[in-house]
């Protein structure tokens, strides 16, 4: 009895020591219309297993396809059954441990779409589809000219590159469930040229331009083009025909832009997308304008630009006039009269540069009357030298003056500057001579070389070329059209002295009478002022009075 119950327990240790060394376990079922791939895990402590099988009513044929992998035929397509799934350790049958396998598959092949176009003369896109099969497995074959361009292509559409040229060309489809299901389909298909062009940029300014195609190619009667600029479409541009313009505008100036032009055929839906990058003009900018005037005939307007595509064209308004209209010179030149001299002038500039660049500024420009030298005189001091003033008139009074002053003893010699650009009224000079001639220029703002003249004429006031003025004791001017003399002097060139009964000399200034005569050699001391055309000289008549006299006196000897 006791040996008894010792066999039961050794052989029931054996049955749970067996039973926990040998299952399987599937671990994934990927299954088609009429098959089913099965991966499994076993374990086998029989030192022989068998390949697994497959059993519904009846079993179904397995072979190994892989590690761990079989795959089974024979399914029902489009139905969902429950199975055994199983091996043999040994003598052993081992069923999977979830106890049945559970296996939809799917419906027969049906339906197909196949659709091929042409992407360029070279290459062909591909698209199918199909109902039924297992989509994780269907793939499509397809051929051109009978030669397999494409095998096993399971995505949905894909571009196949081909040489077999511009024509029409057989094409066979064949798709495949992955699992011996399949469908072909064949038909003819034509291979176009491809369509090209050239995109021409014309008329490029600031901010438009006009886009247009040549040498196009490959174009049908219904072809169309789309324009677009930095991924932007051009609402005016869309479906235009190859012969069509796009204008361009409201463009960014002085920046990089991207020109797309995106063409189709209307009948074999041929496209080409072709790209062009163009930079815009900077913009038309009046940087400078600026007048001047020199004389009282007119003034002038000056100014330049930067930016603009071609060279710029100005119109120039003063006061509403128009002036040097459309003309490409940089400066315009206004005329005035006597009623707008003293004036000012409302300028309006206005620059264009084609095609499509403007710009304009306004200023205010003041015009004044020449400045005029008034009133020139002259005073010879007492040291012999020459003391010349003036007053002026006119001129722009917002603007410094200054002068310069040039005199000479002969009209047939240069002048010689003796005061350069001074901001005095006066100017003194050492030159001395019976007669001088005087210019005065007069600077102001940009009146220049404005120049006027003056003649002093001495020869009343002179004993000789090369003597003192007055003899020395008189102030010589041509107002008084000679000398006059100091308070003890008398005589036309102040040569006489006057003697007081008590043997002194008067005092107060006295005008010498034109009968009187003097050996007396004074030092040079005289004032002046301006005079202009011939005067009277009192040398010659002083000299003529004394060859009279000389003459009676030699008659009264001889006699």
């Amino acid at each position: 009895m006791i040996k008894t119950r010792i066999v039961l327990l050794l052989l029931f240790t054996l049955f749970v020591s067996l039973s926990q060394s040998q299952s399987i376990t599937v671990t994934s079922i990927v299954a088609g219309v009429t098959t089913v791939n099965i991966t499994y895990e076993a374990v086998c402590s029989a030192p022989t297993s068998s390949v697994p099988k497959l059993n519904l009513t009846t079993e179904f044929p397995c072979v190994v396809v892989g590690a761990n992998t079989v795959k089974c035929t024979g399914l029902t397509a489009n139905t969902r059954a429950e199975y055994d799934f199983f091996f043999f350790c040994g003598q052993v049958r081992v069923n999977v441990t979830e106890g049945k396998t559970v296996i939809t598959t799917y419906p027969t092949l049906d339906t197909p779409f196949i659709q091929v176009r042409q992407v360029t003369s070279k290459s062909i896109k591909v698209l199918w589809a199909v109902s039924g099969g297992n989509p994780a497995l269907n793939v499509i074959d397809v051929s051109i000219n009978n030669d397999l361009v494409a095998s096993s292509m399971h995505a949905s559409n894909f571009i196949i590159d081909t040489l077999v040229g511009v024509g029409s060309h057989p094409i066979f489809t064949t798709i495949y469930s992955g699992d011996g299901s399949q469908l072909s389909n064949s038909f003819t298909f034509d291979i176009y040229p491809d369509l090209t062009y050239d995109i021409n940029i014309n008329d490029l300014g600031s901010n438009s331009a006009i886009v247009s195609l040549s040498n196009v190619a490959g174009n049908d009667a219904q072809t169309k083009v789309t324009y677009y600029v930095n991924d932007n479409v051009i609402i005016a541009c869309i479906q235009l025909p190859v012969t069509g313009k796009c204008n361009l505008t409201n463009l960014t100036p002085n920046s990089l832009h991207t020109l797309k032009v995106y063409g189709i055929n209307g009948v074999n839906l041929i496209s080409n997308t072709t790209f062009l990058n163009f930079t815009t003009s900077p913009p038309l900018d009046i940087s400078y304008i600026s007048g001047y005037q020199t004389d009282n005939t007119g003034f002038t307007i000056e100014y330049t630009s930067t930016g603009g595509t071609e060279t710029p064209l100005y119109s120039v308004y003063v006061n509403g006039t128009v002036y040097c209209e459309d003309d490409s010179s940089e400066q315009c030149n206004i005329d005035l009269t006597n009623e707008s001299l003293i004036s000012q002038h409302t300028i309006l500039l206005k620059a264009s540069s084609l095609p499509d660049s403007k710009d304009d500024r306004s200023v205010t420009f003041n015009t004044w009357k020449a400045p005029e030298i008034l009133n020139i005189t002259g005073v010879v001091n007492d040291k012999g030298q020459i003391v010349l003033g003036w007053d002026h008139a006119y001129g722009n009074p917002n603007e410094p003056f200054s002068y310069t002053v040039s005199l000479t003893n002969d009209t047939n010699q240069a002048p010689n500057d003796i005061c350069y650009q001074t901001a005095d009224k006066t100017c003194t000079s050492n030159s001395t001579g019976t007669v001088q001639y005087i210019v005065v220029l007069a600077n102001n703002d940009n009146f220049n070389q404005i120049e006027y003249r003056a003649t002093f004429n001495f020869t009343l006031c002179a004993v000789n070329s090369t003597g003192p003025l007055c003899s020395g004791h008189g102030v010589c001017g041509n107002d008084t059209l000679g000398c006059t003399c100091n308070p003890d002097r008398k005589g036309t060139l102040c040569q006489t002295k006057i003697e007081t009964s008590s043997g002194g000399t008067t005092t107060g200034t006295s005008h010498a009478p034109s009968s009187e005569s003097s050996s007396d050699v004074p030092n040079p001391s005289s004032s002046f002022s301006l005079i202009y055309g011939p005067s009277v000289s009192s040398y010659s008549l002083y000299y003529n009075y004394c060859s009279i006299t000389f003459i009676f006196a030699i008659i009264f000897v001889l006699l």
